[in-house]
């Protein structure tokens, strides 16, 4: 169950105030804080005088923790604009390293890793770059690179959509027909466009592993921003034909009765019955960020479309998009598609095989949770 005193404290952080009642279950609200992405935002609104010496001090460290890689970040996304614009690649910076710049500080917002987009074209390019800056390869896929430098992680993307759902693939396949230039060689998406972005995205995590509330809380943070900027009429065409009206609703109501942040989007006339609302929000409090809630099952949010043995497949031998990828030499030799599946599958069975076997385990325990998600994920406009 979603601590109702998180969410009052995280209202009052907001609002540049401080929560003056005692709490209740100081270690739950903690969990849920730091599963949630909202540790910087939790100690923001604490009184010290009326909270444990325990968990005032845990919740600072947390804080401290959030300053820190926020000012690391910062510098890395510097660092990763002067290598771009150097060289002349174009850059649009997507996700955390644009919505942490809204909040009242932007160690509020916390951030798993830098995402980045460039053109297809500069892909190679920028494994070049990164290479010669210090960048360590981590993971490649069809849709994006994934480097480490020091202790962060930054994801270079060639694309914004994941093609699991054809009916959004025609509005959002063309960022740059959508990218306004901000300096040298860098742009930023139109904010209509940019909004339909994280609402997909945002979808996209909910149905294949939880999301956890900072990127609920994103939603009426980036809008209401940019509210001026944003073309209704065009938003509201776009919205209908990715299907995306009803989830936009959705995760605006839960933010205005969750944490009191209203917004000019919000249909008035829009509700959820009191049962639903708590079904929602409960599962995606327990799910944390991207899925990582200690109390959740990562993989049942697949299996609700998709069956076992088809979650299994996918997981054991993904596409030739994919699989080209980790194994370059099959651009050239894509009939050798066997060998690379055999090599992936010695890979997880003696480097991985911790992680292999918990998540064969954890799809053979979601039978009990796939229902629920179901009515979930409908409820959600799913």
């Amino acid at each position: 169950m979603t601590n109702r005193q998180l969410l009052e404290i995280i209202s009052c952080s907001l609002k540049n105030s401080i929560y003056k009642k005692p709490i209740a279950n100081e270690k739950e609200v903690f969990k849920q804080a730091y599963e949630n992405g909202l540790g910087a935002l939790l100690f923001g609104g604490l009184d010290k005088t009326l909270v444990s010496k325990t968990f005032y001090e845990q919740a600072e460290k947390m804080f401290f923790s959030y300053v820190h890689i926020d000012n690391a970040q910062q510098a890395l996304i510097k660092k990763i604009k002067q290598i771009f614009n150097n060289k002349r690649v174009k850059h649009i910076f997507l996700k955390g390293a644009h919505l942490k710049n809204l909040y009242p500080e932007t160690y509020f917002r916390g951030m798993g890793d830098i995402d980045v987009l460039v053109l297809k074209e500069d892909l190679s390019k920028s494994r070049k770059l990164f290479k010669e800056a210090g960048f360590k390869t981590y993971s490649r896929s069809a849709e994006h690179d994934v480097y480490q430098f020091d202790r962060y992680y930054v994801e270079v993307h060639q694309n914004i959509y994941r093609e699991f759902d054809k009916r959004k693939k025609d509005i959002l396949r063309k960022p740059w027909d959508n990218a306004v230039f901000v300096k040298d060689y860098e742009y930023r998406l139109d904010y209509t466009f940019e909004g339909l972005y994280l609402l997909y995205h945002l979808e996209k995590h909910v149905m294949h592993s939880g999301i956890g509330l900072r990127s609920v809380l994103d939603i009426p943070i980036f809008f209401n921003y940019y509210h001026s900027e944003i073309d209704d009429e065009i938003l509201k065409f776009q919205l209908q034909e990715t299907k995306l009206a009803q989830f936009f609703q959705t995760i605006l109501y839960l933010n205005k009765k969750a944490f009191k942040v209203d917004s000019p989007y919000l249909d008035k006339n829009f509700q959820l019955q009191e049962e639903d609302y708590y079904e929602i929000l409960n599962y995606l409090t327990i799910s944390g960020i991207h899925g990582t809630g200690s109390d959740f099952n990562v993989m049942a949010p697949r299996l609700v479309k998709k069956s076992k043995i088809a979650t299994f497949s996918r997981m054991v031998f993904p596409k030739w998009a994919n699989m080209k990828e980790v194994y370059p030499w099959l651009k050239y030799l894509p009939f050798l598609l066997p060998i690379a599946y055999l090599l992936r599958g010695l890979r997880f069975l003696f480097l991985k095989t911790k992680y292999s076997i918990s998540k064969i385990i954890k799809i053979k325990k979601a039978d009990q949770e796939i229902e629920q998600l179901d009515s979930v994920f409908k409820k959600m406009g799913l």
